[in-house]
């Protein structure tokens, strides 16, 4: 049976555990006085947790419009992987007393299996007393892990184990079942049981309010300086919490409940449990967060692969892997066990399930062994903690995935594919990938869009990050580039992130849908193919060719001091996608000074207005190499937090500073009051810059040379 066309839907209305229990227990259940022979698959759990907090369900609503809570005679309770199923079935067997019959222990089940289970575990008197007492409502019986029990058998075997089900619970007058599972076997499990007629209730598992959540860490953190330091232990509960939600500050509402569904799931919350527990000193570690801005995403980051670790560790590990090894050596074993369900490897069948894509790996070598293991793992697949209902269900999630496989070649085309069909923009990616990014700090030039409008997603009015991607390194023979990549973060004048890219320059790097205070010099072909980009200043192009392909070009000049300048040996247009030529549509009145393309080749409509001969031509090349210095030395400058321009005097140094040229010129600048030094900082003087140069700042972006400018260079 297929579940394809069954549609559940969150009701209004929630159920708490309490109204529950009442409703399991609403014709008073007996006692479970019998003598059982308890197995791992058949027990009855007769203690308490403390550390159990009680969750909140929603009712589902399911094809049998007629069905509701009140009416059910079964209730299946869903949830997404990892969301407390198994602690809820402990707590309800302890409340209710109420035997629980665990599918993920039991050998696969059939026909008869529940009543085979019950008979051999039970006196004969026994097993017809509490078999009659199902009946009648004075008693109830839990059964778990329907999708392992699913997973273990045959379909038909199955729905056998499921006849049985509705055989025994036919005019029971209360509920003689409480079922429970991951969403996928549960929804399937409802509408078997529907169409045998019987009533039920869907119930699903909803993350902890944040209240809830706090609740949840403090039962779970068990060190003796919780209490000994109540006040600094709470500092740093809350703390942790808060900087978990400050990962979508400026975001939506939307974006909030992701919060919420994040900080409500169950493995997050052992995991700041566990962090809390292994961190006894709550004042170091406050401060110790406090200090650094970037653990709070080592900390998600932390969450997120404890989830990964326990779902191979809990599920693939200790219920598939036993039934595909049997009979295997022990160095075979080892083998699958460290080779199966990786962190990289649940990443990449999360993406090629969005996709719609097989992916089959090798991941022993033996061919029978990976057949089976390919296509078992589907069936655990659709039950991922990370997923709701077939979907990614965050973005945290999403982005960890993203910048976990980015960086292997055998995966990135999936990503980009993923990346360009289904990927919202959203700025967890970009500190995500800050973390996972390889010591090298090598990013491919296709991400570099990617990784900018992440950035940007942040950005406030007045206040905006910078993209810099300037020329290190070629190879004249090869054509091979290496450059310096630096985000400059939005707000902030004192982090910035740098990364290394490497091309050759018959590449071609595309940019997003907005081109806005970017700064490139790196000769390669750059391509604006969306389709509609926004050009919003200041931004500085310098390349080898830049193909526009947009449909529209959309120029905002409402920025009077700042321009855009294209430079580039050729300046083409293409067709769009839409199979249109660009037009250019302008927000305010730019001249020429504001929108400026330095080329060779002759422009087209609508760029011919705006075309600008390079007037470095006609200077002698001493000249050109010493203006080239200082021009890159005055790009690398951006307004610091009191106005000025400025930059850190290492970056300037290291970078220009690298040739005896680029060393002379910096001296003449300092020399001459143009640029100064001020503690770690280099500082440019415009009024200095403007009676000996005889220029703006952006008078330089612009390729600007006039006789002062050469007078000066000259004598350097």
């Amino acid at each position: 049976m297929s579940n394809k066309n069954m549609k559940f839907t969150m009701a209004d209305n929630t159920i708490s555990l309490y109204k529950l229990r009442n409703k399991i227990g609403s014709l008073k259940l007996d006692a479970f006085d019998y003598s059982i022979n308890q197995t791992s698959s058949l027990r009855l759990i007769d203690n308490s947790n403390p550390k159990y907090v009680e969750p909140i369900f929603s009712l589902q609503a399911s094809s049998t419009e007629e069905a509701s809570f009140d009416e059910a005679t079964i209730i299946l309770i869903s949830a997404a992987g990892a969301t407390g199923k198994t602690s809820l079935t402990q707590h309800l067997s302890y409340e209710l007393k109420a035997p629980v019959f665990d599918l993920s222990e039991h050998d696969p089940v059939a026909s008869n299996s529940l009543t085979g289970l019950l008979y051999n575990s039970m006196d004969l008197s026994d097993f017809t007393d509490y078999s009659t007492k199902l009946k009648t409502g004075k008693a109830t019986m839990i059964i778990d892990a329907l999708d392992e029990g699913f997973l273990k058998t045959t379909v038909d075997g199955f729905y056998a184990f499921l006849d049985n089900i509705v055989k025994m619970s036919t005019g029971a007058q209360n509920i003689p079942f409480v079922l429970l599972g991951r969403t996928n076997i549960v929804e399937l499990v409802t509408l078997y049981l529907e169409s045998k007629g019987v009533k039920v209730a869907l119930l699903q598992i909803e993350p902890f309010t944040v209240d809830a959540a706090k609740s949840f860490i403090d039962k779970h953190v068990s060190s003796d300086s919780k209490t000994k330091f109540t006040e600094q232990y709470n500092a740093v509960r809350d703390y942790i919490v808060d900087a978990i939600e400050g990962f979508f500050k400026n975001q939506s509402e939307i974006n909030h409940k992701q919060y919420l569904q994040f900080i409500g799931y169950a493995p997050v919350l052992l995991a700041i449990s566990t962090l809390l527990n292994d961190n006894n000193n709550y004042h170091a570690l406050l401060e110790d967060l406090r200090s650094n801005n970037r653990r709070n995403i080592q900390l998600v980051i932390d969450i997120i692969e404890r989830i990964l670790k326990r779902d191979k560790e809990e599920k693939i590990d200790k219920i598939l892997l036993p039934t595909l090894n049997a009979g295997r050596d022990t160095s075979f074993i080892e083998l699958a066990l460290k080779n199966t369900y990786t962190i990289e490897e649940q990443c990449m069948r999360l993406l090629s399930k969005q996709l719609g894509e097989e992916y089959n790996p090798s991941i022993t070598g033996d061919t029978y062994f990976d057949v089976e293991y390919n296509k078992q793992i589907k069936s655990w697949l659709d039950e991922h903690p990370f997923l709701s209902n077939g979907k990614i269900q965050n973005v945290v999630f999403e982005s960890y995935i993203i910048a976990k496989l980015i960086e292997k070649e055998q995966y990135k085309d999936y990503v980009y594919l993923y990346l360009q069909s289904r990927f919202r923009n959203a700025y967890m990616l970009f500190y995500i990938f800050e973390e996972l990014v390889n010591s090298d700090r090598i990013v491919d030039k296709d991400f570099i869009s990617y990784l900018f409008d992440s950035l940007k997603a942040l950005d406030k009015k007045g206040h905006y990050s910078t993209m810099e991607l300037t020329l290190q390194s070629s190879d004249q023979v090869t054509g091979d580039l290496e450059g310096e990549l630096t985000f400059f973060k939005a707000n902030n004048d004192n982090e910035d992130c740098c990364y290394t890219v490497k091309a050759n320059k018959t590449d071609s790097l595309s940019l997003g849908s907005e081109i806005s205070n970017i700064i490139i010099d790196f000769p390669l072909t750059i391509k604006l193919s969306s389709n509609k980009t926004d050009c919003i200043p200041p931004v500085y192009i310098k390349c080898d060719t830049i193909v526009c392909a947009s449909s529209e070009i959309l120029l905002n000049s409402s920025l009077q001091e700042d321009n855009v300048v294209f430079e580039c040996e050729n300046f083409e247009v293409e067709c769009s996608q839409k199979g249109t030529f660009p037009t250019l549509t302008n927000q305010g009145s730019p001249n020429k000074d504001q929108f400026k393309i330095i080329c060779k080749n002759k422009l087209t409509f609508p760029f011919v207005e705006y075309y600008s001969d390079n007037s470095l031509q006609k200077v002698s090349p001493d000249i050109v190499e010493k203006y080239q210095k200082m021009r890159r030395i005055f790009l690398m400058f951006r307004a610091h937090s009191k106005g000025d321009l400025a930059r850190f005097k290492e970056k300037i140094d290291n970078r220009i500073g690298n040739s005896q040229v680029g060393k002379n010129v910096i001296a003449a600048l300092l020399k001459n009051g143009i640029i100064y030094s001020k503690e770690i900082m280099y500082f440019v003087d415009s009024k200095k810059m403007a009676s000996e140069l005889g220029v703006k700042y952006n008078d330089i972006r612009s390729s600007i040379i006039n006789d002062k400018i050469q007078s000066f260079l000259s004598k350097i």
